[in-house]
């Protein structure tokens, strides 16, 4: 009996379609087909901050399907940089409670980051990360400290939060007082630090953080 291999559907959410798909660039539109189930939309790409480039892209269209919301690479190695953390409009970055496990939430946080080169110049990239942080009380001072989980199922996201928090600059500037919300002043470290990350794209989706300590300058 053959092999199965299941397809990958493109997920469906508030903001519209999202996936793999092949983008075919008119002006001021964009024909995107999705690869695994072969659906079309004709979108604008007039809301991008950057023109698109036909090819084979991850892409989210918006709730409406009527523009295409973000194209970035699917797979392969890039320099990039932090953007900014996702936050309500007019309001400070904070974590949000993650309940599609009903048995184990958890509270999670999203940054958007930009790829600073190569003809994905100005493409970005969301990213969602655990908040998985603790008080640690060091010599009578409350620091920050990460809420460590060893279950395996948990090791990926754990090693992300960590590798994103030493690549990005964050422990960068010394011990970091313990607060309710660590990502306000999380941004900043990082933004101050400016770093140039290496992200290891898979599927569409951030898989490795590699560092950014022998990334290359860019203009």
């Amino acid at each position: 009996m053959a092999k199965y291999e299941p397809r990958k559907i493109a997920v469906t959410s508030a903001q519209g379609p999202r996936g793999v798909a092949d983008v075919q660039v008119r002006p001021g539109q964009a024909k995107v087909t999705f690869l695994e189930d072969g659906e079309s939309y004709v979108v604008s790409t007039a809301d991008l901050k950057t023109p698109p480039i036909g090819g084979r892209w991850f892409v989210s269209l918006d709730g409406n399907k009527k523009k295409l919301f973000n194209i970035h690479p699917v797979k392969g190695i890039f320099n990039m940089r932090l953007v900014k953390f996702i936050a309500s409009k007019d309001a400070e970055p904070a974590p949000k409670l993650d309940n599609r496990y009903p048995d184990n939430p958890t509270l999670k946080f999203t940054v958007l980051l930009g790829i600073v080169d190569g003809k994905e110049k100005g493409m970005e990239v969301t990213m969602s990360l655990r908040y998985w942080f603790r008080e640690d009380i060091v010599d009578g001072k409350s620091l920050v400290g990460y809420e460590f989980h060893t279950h395996v199922n948990a090791q990926r996201n754990m090693n992300l939060l960590i590798d994103f928090c030493d690549a990005f600059g964050y422990l960068d500037y010394g011990p970091i007082p313990y607060s309710d919300n660590l990502l306000p002043g999380m941004e900043k470290r990082m933004l101050k630090a400016a770093k140039i990350v290496k992200i290891v794209l898979k599927d569409g989706w951030v898989d490795t953080i590699l560092g950014g300590d022998e990334t290359p300058d860019v203009e």
